[in-house]
């Protein structure tokens, strides 16, 4: 419930859940544009991402025009003061379920981790071609799960599997 302040009509107090609220909405849309450019050539590889990203910053900026209008001049110099020196950090916690069936989280190094083990234990003896190769379980995991850069299918020069006398899936 909002109360109007007794001294200016038309503004209403801010009760500490809203201020910090405020606040969060306001390191957002400083966020939105502080990084627009670092963003840019990303969103513009998404049709119609860059629009719809200038224009969720424009409304932010809308309604952030019209949410300070309604608050009391004492609190928003307050408000002003405390913009320049509170920073915004995004957590990513544990997942909101506790148990997706067949799905799994671990960290990336857990991961990069297993799949180092597996490819030393079977790609290092393995020496599969040509249809061989696609065939693989290991191979088939391989390629839904790790984002390659280039294709780890079939050497062009000898058609054996590029995993086979490796010893680690990411080779430094």
């Amino acid at each position: 419930m909002l109360y109007e302040d007794e001294n200016e009509k038309g503004k209403y107090k801010l009760s500490g859940k809203g201020h910090t609220a405020l606040l969060q909405v306001m390191a957002s849309a400083t966020g939105l544009v502080r990084f627009e450019d670092a963003l840019k050539e990303r969103l513009r590889a998404v049709p119609g991402a860059y629009r719809d990203f200038r224009l969720a910053s424009k409304k932010l900026d809308k309604v952030m025009g019209d949410l300070m209008s309604t608050i009391p001049i004492k609190r928003l110099l307050v408000l002003q003061q405390e913009v320049r020196t509170v920073t915004t950090r995004v957590y990513v916690g544990p997942p909101a379920v506790d148990h997706v069936p067949h799905v799994v989280f671990m960290t990336d190094d857990a991961f990069v981790n297993l799949m180092n083990i597996l490819v030393r234990e079977e790609c290092l003896i393995c020496y599969k071609t040509g249809k061989e190769v696609r065939r693989c379980p290991i191979f088939q995991a391989i390629e839904r799960c790790l984002p390659y850069s280039a294709d780890p299918g079939e050497d062009p020069v000898d058609g054996t599997c590029q995993l086979a006398g490796r010893d680690s899936i990411i080779e430094e």
